[in-house]
């Protein structure tokens, strides 16, 4: 049973009041292979669809995290993420999902509230706003035989929303909620819908290759917690509203800028500069606008990140050009 679907920019009151249920819900629990391929912990593929983990340490090229064959991009939480395909052009149906696991069943009648955050790949040409969903289930679901086609399943919960996620940069919470039917154990996180009902966005730019042709997400900080009641649709979210009001100008520049931010009389920010690699080059506590003068920094492409209690406020792009 649906009840809410809705989307924020940081968790609801209910969702930190309560415990994580899933398990290794930042990906940060690891270990290798016998063919010493590093993975996530419990998660596993739903189908022979084989989604991405992006980790530091993985071990296969294309799937070091922050750069990657997708794009770059840092990890809401720890190093760990991953990435699915929600919609290819050139692929009929074609998919990606990934599963999860659950700490405990969850109990009949109950209402859970689910979290996730996201963040589109830099070489995707296409976005979605809608028909992401979550799929819960009693047993493991095994569609081995099935690669890279849709899995005809009904999500107990699908983030529809207004907006497509067009972010390249930050991470993204969508959210939602449902009424468990008793025993369920077991989550699929994807696509559930045929090509014929997405709602696309072509974007502008995005990668060379025919791969990137797809609409690719990252995921990370996945959650689901015991939820008594569901806030009402949430419009304005304290954290991109402190995000937006972050200015860093002029931008590209000499390594000499300006960082403008919100005023606050107790909030002390974190500025974090990394480079390409994902190597935190510089990093500095301030709590009010600071003028920055890195010009020793090679010319290239960094990535910064403003960090508050709260978490993450913003991340941007950066290029210093000599």
């Amino acid at each position: 049973m649906k009840l809410i679907l809705y989307i924020v920019s940081l968790f609801c009151p209910a969702i930190l009041a309560g415990q994580n249920l899933v398990i290794n819900g930042s990906f940060e629990d690891t270990s290798r292979h016998s063919n010493g391929i590093l993975r996530a912990n419990d998660w596993i593929d739903a189908t022979s669809s084989s989604p991405d983990f992006f980790h530091p340490n993985r071990g296969i090229p294309y799937s070091i995290a922050p750069s990657n064959f997708a794009g770059f991009q840092l990890a809401k939480n720890g190093v760990g993420y991953f990435g699915l395909i929600l919609y290819s052009p050139y692929n009929s149906n074609g998919r990606e999902y990934i599963q999860g696991k659950l700490s405990v069943s969850l109990q009949q009648d109950s209402i859970y509230c689910f979290q996730l955050y996201i963040s589109l790949a830099d070489s995707s040409h296409y976005a979605i706003k809608r028909n992401l969903g979550v799929y819960f289930s009693n047993q493991r679901v095994d569609s081995s035989q099935i690669q890279h086609r849709l899995l005809h399943l009904n999500p107990q919960i699908t983030f529809d929303t207004t907006t497509f996620f067009t972010d390249k940069q930050n991470w993204v919470a969508v959210s939602g909620g449902f009424k468990a039917q008793g025993g369920e154990r077991f989550f699929v996180i994807g696509n559930y819908d045929a090509d014929s009902l997405l709602d696309t966005l072509r974007l502008a730019g995005g990668g060379s290759q025919i791969y990137h042709q797809n609409t690719y997400y990252y995921f990370d900080d996945v959650s689901l917690v015991a939820c008594d009641s569901f806030p009402g649709m949430i419009t304005s979210v304290e954290e991109k509203e402190i995000g937006e009001k972050v200015k860093l100008y002029p931008n590209p520049s000499q390594g000499v800028f300006q960082l403008e931010l919100p005023y606050s009389n107790k909030e002390v920010y974190n500025f974090q500069l990394y480079d390409m690699k994902g190597r935190l080059v510089y990093s500095e506590e301030v709590n009010q606008s600071k003028r920055f003068d890195l010009g020793y920094l090679p010319s290239g492409l960094y990535h910064y990140r403003i960090v508050a209690d709260e978490g993450v406020m913003k991340t941007e792009k950066l290029v210093i050009k000599h």
